[in-house]
């Protein structure tokens, strides 16, 4: 089962998260998945397994590991995956200093 491109990042979204679907647009190759949508989540395995609520979101890097997680959503759906590719994108040194800005 092939759900994730190993070309691109992927946005898996819960089946509450849709409005998450418009921070794919942006410069970065990004598909979406929707879980319930596009994934079939009946007995909710998908959801327990990425650990995300029905309006949360999980970003996969083209390697297939988890770069990000939302839970739940977030006021700005379009900034936060932005951030999060640009940070996941960055050198590990600007990464780091970021975090240890935030943290202040």
């Amino acid at each position: 089962l092939d759900l994730f491109a190993y070309d691109r990042f992927t946005l898996v979204t819960g089946p509450a998260g849709r409005s998450w679907a418009e921070a794919t647009a942006g410069p970065v190759p990004c598909d979406c998945v929707t879980i319930g949508h596009d994934l079939d989540d009946a007995d909710g395995r998908w959801m327990t397994l990425l650990d995300i609520e029905p309006d949360g979101a999980l970003l996969v890097r083209p390697d297939q590991h988890v770069a990000w997680r939302s839970r739940r959503a977030v006021a700005d759906p379009v900034g936060a995956v932005a951030r999060a590719l640009a940070l996941t994108l960055s050198s590990p040194a600007a990464a780091i200093a970021r975090r240890t800005e935030q943290a202040r």
